[in-house]
């Protein structure tokens, strides 16, 4: 990225060591200050079959069901419909696609997006700290927002309005995932988002008031060069799933996990 490269070299950057875990657990901890192993929120979910939202009705086959994708898909509608109608998850949460076998087990880490008042369960946040102050600010990305222009066109009016804008950007982040970070198609991706926000800054800059500007990445990325076949080799041990086992999941895509 030849623009933000040339115009760092007027402020600070460099490199920082991510933490252990994805976004939904490097999140929490950017906002808050403290490490998963202090606010323990290591992921989308948390084994949790007592607190469980996900109720699937006894009259349901789910050996049955979880054979078929689709039918799986189908009846996890119904199941997160049903949660947020009772008040049980976020009405801005993703439905995903979970074995009907294993979705009572588990529960929503965080009940609240990160912005909102005591999100993290007790954990003060930096959004917390700045209601308390009476320090306006404004969050702008996913899950309400989508798509780097828009995101920095409304960040571009709000900076006007508010003390503090945040906007999350997760493009590129899907980018990688899709065609690996050494491919051509991501290369020329990247070269478009240096282009749209090196320009968005050099906006900003001729406002002519003091702003403060901080970018960050939550975590780095890395293409698969190996896989290992983990329920292969889990089976062979003899284990039960259920009984000796569970297996966690994490979100990643509406249509499978």
């Amino acid at each position: 990225m030849p623009n933000l490269f040339n115009m760092f070299q007027d402020g600070y950057f460099r490199s920082t060591k991510t933490l252990l875990g994805y976004s939904n657990t490097i999140i929490p901890s950017i906002f808050s200050g403290a490490y998963p192993s202090e606010h323990n929120i290591w992921g989308v979910y948390k084994m949790s079959p007592e607190t469980s939202p996900f109720k699937v009705s006894p009259l349901i086959p789910k050996s049955v069901v979880d054979r078929s994708f689709i039918a799986r898909y189908i009846v996890n509608r119904g199941v997160f419909r049903n949660a947020k109608k009772r008040g049980l998850l976020p009405g801005h949460f993703d439905l995903l696609n979970i074995p009907l076998e294993l979705i009572t087990y588990f529960d929503l880490s965080m009940k609240k997006h990160i912005i909102e008042p005591n999100s993290m369960n007790g954990t003060v946040t930096l959004f917390d700290l700045m209601r308390e102050k009476k320090i306006p600010f404004e969050y702008l990305g996913y899950p309400w927002n989508h798509g780097t222009q828009q995101i920095l066109e409304l960040a571009e009016k709000q900076i006007h309005d508010t003390s503090v804008v945040f906007a999350y950007i997760d493009e590129i982040d899907h980018l990688g995932h899709q065609y690996g970070i050494n491919s051509k198609d991501f290369l020329e991706r990247l070269k478009l988002f240096d282009e749209l926000l090196s320009r968005f800054l050099q906006r900003i800059m001729k406002i002519g008031e003091e702003i403060s500007i901080t970018i960050f990445s939550d975590h780095g990325m890395h293409d698969v060069i190996g896989t290992v076949d983990v329920k292969s080799r889990v089976d062979s041990t003899g284990l039960k799933i259920k009984n000796d086992y569970i297996l966690r999941f994490h979100h990643r895509k509406i249509l499978g996990i």
